[in-house]
């Protein structure tokens, strides 16, 4: 990503507030997640709203050096004005087994 890049006329070609900018491991001190989206849409609430939104799933092995930093910044705000967190959660996926007689978990269990 060009976060470098200027317009013409001297501008930020990706402007500051930018939830891209933003969420940039060069922005946050190399602090990154390997994630994907996911859209939804559930038809309307009872005021009319639609329910729709974005999840996603985020891959690290320390929440702390990647997640927990960037979503700070970007409780700060971006350009995204209508976007906020609302129901974040934190889960542990122990790695898979390790030979075809062992388990999901095996080391974490029998450490």
């Amino acid at each position: 990503m060009q976060l470098d890049k200027l317009n013409p006329d001297g501008s930020l070609a990706i402007p500051g507030d930018a939830h891209i900018r933003v969420a940039a491991a060069q922005s946050n001190q190399g602090a990154a997640m390997l994630r994907r989206g996911y859209s939804y849409a559930d038809g309307f609430r009872p005021d009319g709203a639609p329910d729709a939104g974005l999840l996603f799933v985020a891959f690290q092995s320390d929440p702390l050096t990647g997640f927990v930093p960037v979503q700070r910044k970007l409780t700060r705000g971006t350009r995204c004005r209508s976007s906020s967190c609302t129901s974040p959660g934190l889960f542990a996926v122990p790695g898979g087994a390790a030979s075809p007689d062992g388990y999901v978990g095996q080391a974490l269990l029998e450490s």
